[in-house]
């Protein structure tokens, strides 16, 4: 059976080869204006150091070695992490790219932008632009793309959906999907088939930063970790049985079926962890890499520098498989996240337990730069590093669609470490509430919501309050009137009355 994400890529083919042709034109820049993908960096002479964001996409907190002492799993990422600040309780906004990242370059609520960053929104690239910095994006996830409003404040975007989509393409990832582990094994499929791997995304953006003027940022989000967990061989382990491939596309429809715990799973199980741990293996390589070179040129020591994760990853936990639905637990919402400085500002590395969430990144950073953050924003500047005043509880947000009615649940987690209310609202029905003390009970396997009211009333409330800035920021935003030539359209296609 074919997955509708593989239907989507092969339905999308089209589309992705207008664009990559059309994305030809930069080469006849006399006959056409110059894109995103063709224009300069440009910046004014501004002080500043250098700014640059490594997403790991779908990353656990456990696989980065130093947070579990898995020695020999992230060696070269473990040498950053000792030279920065290793944050080790951070929170996503969400259990989704989509609505994590927008979350990360806006710092609003993914409920008010539901997985797309609006013009109206100052990210964080526009922020940094309009403060004089040269800005350069490479994107692997179609999540983070132009389509969804990623490229704006961009002076150079590499959009994940302008890399072209032939017949070829298509048919070897049918290959892959219904013998993936003879199509791996023969090298007819890779990841590269379904993203840019991190070599490429490394390459791009390291040619781009070492052109750009002084300060820039630099933006780079790879998919190694994700799926199909199809990792450069050399990474695998020894004893890794090809017997045993099973593919992630199956996999990601498991959760809830009562299968991923079974003896019979067991081994498919263990081949999947192995292909997963192989792509972290390969993505620390690949970060050595980029450290190497940005040094080399001379960008790296003064640069100020994140490295962190949309969300994480779930092999049986809880029954579920992959990531995203009604998977709110830490293995899905709590991060890896380090912070490097410039050198030159003397600030010690350590480990920071203090909670923190990824929407603080934007006003962070800001705050390091001296600059001000915009204005109804939901993240808190931690630029002094220090706990601010106010409530202390991060939220994340996921909206899980039902299959058959498309019924909607909301849900909203509550963390005041080490307290967690997952909050499960339903459009029909009673709300759901389920409490955890994530310090004595790190796998969320007891819930104390009945035994703690006190606890969930007090996390409740706080819900209560996101939910009503939520609804105040979507009030005060009026829409866009529309074209009444564009209203009629869509009254002829059904969409309005």
């Amino acid at each position: 059976m074919i997955s509708a994400a593989l239907r989507g890529r092969m339905l999308l083919a089209s589309t992705s080869v207008r664009r990559a042709l059309a994305a030809l034109g930069c080469v006849f820049v006399l006959a056409l204006p110059r894109s995103a993908e063709c224009a300069e960096p440009t910046s004014r002479d501004v002080p500043g150091p250098d700014v640059i964001f490594i997403v790991l996409d779908t990353w656990r907190f456990d696989h980065l070695g130093i947070n579990t002492g898995r020695a020999g799993l992230t060696p070269n990422l473990d040498a950053f992490a000792r030279d920065s600040i290793r944050f080790t309780r951070t929170i996503s906004p969400s259990n989704v790219t989509s609505y994590a990242m927008v979350g990360v370059m806006s710092s609003f609520s993914p409920r008010i932008t539901l997985g797309r960053l609006p013009e109206e929104m100052d990210s964080l690239s526009e922020l940094l632009r309009r403060a004089g910095y040269a800005t350069i994006g490479v994107s692997a996830n179609p999540n983070v793309s132009r389509e969804f409003g990623h490229a704006q404040g961009f002076d150079v975007f590499l959009d994940p959906t302008d890399q072209p989509v032939f017949l070829v393409t298509s048919l070897l990832q049918l290959f892959g999907e219904f013998l993936p582990g003879l199509a791996y094994a023969s090298g007819s499929i890779d990841a590269g088939l379904y993203y840019r791997p991190f070599s490429e995304v490394r390459g791009r953006g390291v040619r781009l930063f070492e052109r750009s003027p002084r300060p820039a940022f630099l933006y780079l989000h790879t998919m190694d970790l994700h799926g199909p967990y199809l990792p450069p061989k050399a990474y695998l382990p020894s004893d890794f049985a090809l017997a045993d491939f099973y593919s992630y596309h199956r996999f990601n429809d498991l959760s809830g079926k009562g299968v991923l715990g079974s003896p019979a799973f067991a081994r498919h199980l263990r081949n999947l962890k192995q292909r997963y741990e192989a792509g972290a293996r390969y993505s620390d390589a690949e970060f050595g890499r980029l450290v190497q070179e940005l040094g080399a040129a001379g960008r790296w020591d003064e640069s100020l520098v994140w490295v962190l994760s949309d969300h994480g990853e779930s092999f049986g936990e809880h029954d579920y498989a992959g990531h995203g639905g009604n998977n709110v637990t830490t293995t899905l919402i709590q991060v890896p996240l380090l912070l490097k400085l410039p050198r030159s500002w003397g600030a010690p590395a350590r480990v920071e337990s203090t909670p923190v969430s990824t929407l603080d990144l934007l006003p962070t950073t800001l705050g390091l730069l001296g600059l001000a953050p915009p204005a109804r924003i939901f993240g808190r500047d931690w630029s002094n590093l220090m706990p601010q005043q106010g409530s202390s509880t991060l939220v994340s947000y996921a909206a899980a669609y039902r299959a058959g009615d498309g019924a909607v649940t909301e849900i909203y987690s509550a963390i005041d470490w080490p307290w967690k209310l997952d909050l499960r609202m339903p459009r029909r029905g009673t709300a759901l509430r389920s409490l955890f003390h994530l310090e004595q009970d790190p796998g969320e396997d007891m819930d104390l919501a009945v035994r703690r009211p006190e606890i969930v009333t007090r996390l409740e409330e706080e819900v209560r309050l996101w939910r009503e800035r939520e609804r105040r920021i979507q009030l005060s935003s009026e829409p866009a009137p529309i074209d009444p030539r564009v209203q009629e359209q869509l009254r002829e296609l059904g969409y309005v009355e």
